[in-house]
């Protein structure tokens, strides 16, 4: 036993602990452990925020759950510790050029109204992250030295494969090379906006030229990105892009595919 005040690391919890023991204990921590000083913030199994997710308990309490899941590396809910200079797009995207962690040294992260962002690798040409709420801190990069990645402010990061995005191949079936996009004779060609401030990503390789564009899908639950590339120009070689990378990919009847990742 510790010696000073009795308390449960939050950081390992979902390493050491059942999620059902978990749910139990929020509901009713004085039950498991008499004595602790952790507050009923479900008192009786009822919410304070009747509005947030299904207004349950249980499904708030697993949200949290999920949360302390990325142990260390999950960041600071919104309103405790200090965020620098945090960009918030309001009525219009934000587009943040710099050192993004996981995206590179030449990473554009765009923020949207919607409350998704993402950040496109310019020098790989590929989808680097996808992330939900808030957009991100530039207090590293706009103070002192501004040296460093800054990672994402928000949470449900999901990264992408690190290497090109995009090649030419001899067939559908052929394995992806190896290499960098510029190796591979892509070139990054910058971007543009459309009428509401959203960047359009422009590159080209073996005399095609590709716009890839990125529209966010408003959910006030659970914000997501349409994504659309269209390709100009001809040629005898075949040009790939690659999407993802996972070995768990289902086929749909509409002929869509969808993945647990």
């Amino acid at each position: 036993r510790a010696t000073g005040i009795q308390a449960i690391s939050l950081t390992t919890m979902t390493r050491r602990l059942r999620d059902d023991w978990f749910i139990a204990y929020m509901l009713a921590p004085s039950s498991l452990r008499p004595g602790t000083r952790m507050p009923e913030s479900w008192p009786g199994g009822a919410t304070f925020f009747p509005k947030l997710l299904d207004g349950k308990a249980t499904t708030q309490i697993h949200a949290v759950w999920k949360y302390l899941s990325d142990g260390d590396q999950a960041p600071l809910p919104a309103g405790i510790g200090s965020v620098g200079i945090e960009l918030t797009p309001i009525a219009e995207p934000i587009v943040y050029r710099n050192f993004i962690e996981g995206a590179g040294a030449r990473a554009i992260g765009v923020g949207y109204p919607e409350r998704v962002n993402l950040a496109f690798d310019a020098d790989q040409l590929r989808l680097a992250l996808v992330w939900q709420g808030s957009f991100i801190d530039a207090g590293l990069h706009w103070t002192g030295r501004g040296v460093g990645f800054q990672k994402p402010l928000g949470e449900n990061v999901l990264p992408f494969a690190d290497a090109s995005g995009i090649a030419v191949l001899a067939d559908p079936d052929a394995a992806w090379p190896g290499g960098s996009a510029r190796d591979l004779g892509a070139r990054f060609r910058g971007y543009r906006f459309d009428a509401t401030r959203r960047p359009e990503f422009l590159y080209s390789i073996d005399g095609r030229s590709i716009v890839d564009r990125f529209e966010p899908i408003a959910d006030p639950r659970f914000p997501g990105l349409a994504r659309t590339l269209s390709f100009e120009g001809t040629g005898p070689a075949l040009v790939a892009v690659r999407l993802i990378v996972t070995d768990r990919l289902t086929r749909e009847a509409d002929g869509s595919f969808v993945t647990d990742q």
